[in-house]
């Protein structure tokens, strides 16, 4: 195991250090507040490009890399937007430094980041919530490995699929809350990134609850930025682009691949969500139509997440039971290293 470890340590160094030598060195930058959103893109690519130091063999290495490069890059863009605040001698250059600790993991806006700082959280509560939530999440990966082998999952992609999508779900749920307790632990009074997506009437609200950092970010770079609620219409447009070239570029590189399914899943959630108030009308008698509103949205969520399981199942192969689909657009091979 510690063989493992250390190799993992090894390549996943080189990437982590081009990251975070390049945010620093964009912190330079932030002096000039003009330049500095055009420099924090220029940084970026080479930042997702240092994921191919990692090898081909190792889709999940490259995944893990892709989480870090991921943080820089939406902090370095984040950071554009506010250079007012880093620009200030060595107390603007500290305060980019904390800004730039993964830890929150994700929480990549200045906003939200000193909301986490106000308080301090007690230990006893974070530890608990901490150690149970590490125990539930090895019990869900275990859970997941074993699931691998099971016949009746391996006779039909789409019980294999529906089984896949419900069980992630607990297991992103597991994996939040076990986050914030090791969050809280260290001093961050975070909250969990989740929240309770099982709730989620239409589909827009399911992407509200879903990963709140990174639909923060989206909120103040790029929805606020469009129009906000003067647009609402056109800003959900470019929400749901930018979040699937992000996950399209990264996937990718951690696949080797190019197949365009990540882009075309977030593509197909912008009519979803913009027909969500037409379904949130039909709420209003409530009763028996909040349940059939969620089973729509889980339904609507578990066919179009097809096209994002699909890299999943290519990085993890015992994600699905039978395999991922087959490129429904074709794709690119750029590393016959790659996994098949």
């Amino acid at each position: 195991m510690w063989v493992a470890i250390e190799e993992s340590a090894r390549w996943l160094t080189p990437p982590l250090l081009t990251a975070y030598g390049l945010a620093l060195a964009f912190g330079m930058a932030l002096r000039w507040p003009r330049a500095a959103p055009w420099l924090a893109c220029a940084c970026s690519a080479p930042v997702a490009a240092s994921l191919l130091l990692v090898p081909a063999s190792s889709p999940p290495l490259r995944a893990l890399a892709a989480v870090f490069g991921m943080d820089v890059i939406l902090k370095m863009i984040d950071a554009s937007r506010r250079a007012g605040e880093y620009a200030n001698g060595r107390q603007g250059w500290l305060r980019y430094l904390r800004f730039l600790c993964p830890v929150p993991v994700l929480l990549a806006t200045g906003e939200e980041r000193a909301l986490t700082l106000r308080s301090r959280p007690p230990k006893g509560p974070a530890l608990l919530l901490a150690v149970s939530g590490t125990v539930a999440f090895a019990a869900c990966w275990q859970a997941v490995v074993w699931l691998h082998d099971s016949p009746l999952l391996r006779s039909s992609f789409v019980l294999d699929h529906v089984v896949k999508v419900a069980f992630a779900g607990v297991c992103l749920r597991v994996c939040s809350e076990m986050l914030t307790g090791w969050e809280r632990l260290a001093g961050y009074d975070s909250q969990p990134p989740l929240n309770r997506i099982e709730l989620s009437r239409t589909p827009a609200e399911f992407w509200l609850r879903h990963n709140r950092r990174v639909q923060a970010w989206l909120s103040r770079n790029v929805f606020r930025p469009a129009g906000g609620l003067r647009h609402p219409a056109w800003g959900v447009v470019l929400v749901f682009a930018v979040s699937g070239l992000l996950h399209e570029v990264m996937f990718d590189l951690a696949m080797s691949r190019i197949d365009g399914c990540q882009l075309a899943f977030f593509v197909l959630q912008i009519p979803a969500v913009l027909l969500s108030p037409a379904l949130e009308r039909f709420l209003r008698g409530g009763g028996w139509r909040t349940s059939a509103a969620r089973v729509l949205t889980f339904l609507w969520i578990a066919a179009s997440s097809v096209l994002f399981f699909r890299g999943v199942g290519i990085i993890f192969p015992f994600a699905y039971s039978g395999g991922p689909i087959s490129p429904p657009f074709g794709e690119w091979r750029w590393d016959a290293a790659a996994p098949p």
